[in-house]
């Protein structure tokens, strides 16, 4: 898979908080085994990237993650919930590491929502939403018999 770059938008929750959102959309789909997100909310560029783990650009990066953080998640839509881990550049920017690992697939043609929650320090995670599927209504036309 070839790396995906997703633009995040901020908007405010009901508390006031600050999160970000981005949406993809594509005729294809994304395996959910092995994959390593980056995220970047700087002042210039925020943005989501999804990498495959084996990338050599991430060895360095994921040889400091832990795992040893507690396992919550603030999804209460079923939403697939990713740990981030806070970072720092070279340059002393912060960024956000995480890895989801669960053997599946995911078809983006119906649209993929990413939410980034970073306002609660240790709690920084990445939920990945789906659209729920719409039921088809058919209904029936009723016809007068002609006389």
């Amino acid at each position: 898979m070839q790396p995906i770059k997703i633009q995040l938008f901020p908007k405010a929750d009901t508390d006031n908080q600050i999160y970000h959102i981005g949406k993809l959309k594509f005729n294809g789909t994304i395996s959910c085994g092995k994959q390593s997100f980056l995220i970047y909310l700087d002042e210039d560029i925020k943005e989501l990237h999804i990498v495959p783990s084996g990338s050599p650009d991430l060895t360095d990066v994921f040889r400091y993650y832990t795992d040893g953080r507690k396992k919550t998640s603030r999804s209460k839509h079923n939403n697939i919930a990713v740990e981030l881990e806070e970072r720092n550049t070279e340059d002393g920017k912060v960024f956000y590491i995480g890895r989801l690992d669960v053997g599946a697939t995911v078809d983006a043609s119906q649209g993929i929502v990413f939410l980034v929650f970073t306002a609660d320090p240790g709690e920084e995670e990445l939920q990945i939403s789906f659209p729920e599927q719409k039921q088809t209504v058919v209904r029936r036309q009723k016809v007068s018999p002609l006389h």
